[in-house]
């Protein structure tokens, strides 16, 4: 079978993010729409931290929910619409 740059996953979050945006016409987004919508959700959860302590949520239960929020597709998200880290 070889060795596949990308494998299947049947979690949609595990796409990368170049493939989203690849896909992004199959659910009747434009280039421009499906970075729109990715620029949302990249500002929405900028601050997930400080709205999670807002919220009173301690710091021991915002590390458990870090890797829902940071990580390489995250990264990966910035860089596509060159939004500073």
């Amino acid at each position: 079978m070889g060795n596949a740059e990308h494998t299947y996953s049947p979690c949609p979050w595990d796409a990368p993010i170049d493939t989203l945006l690849e896909l992004a016409e199959y659910f009747r987004l434009g280039e421009q729409e499906a970075r729109r919508v990715l620029a949302d959700v990249v500002d929405a959860t900028h601050g997930w931290r400080d709205a999670a302590r807002s919220h009173g949520i301690g710091d021991s239960e915002i590390g458990r929910m870090e890797r829902a929020f940071e990580h390489d597709q995250r990264v990966a998200a910035r860089e596509v619409l060159d939004v500073p880290a």
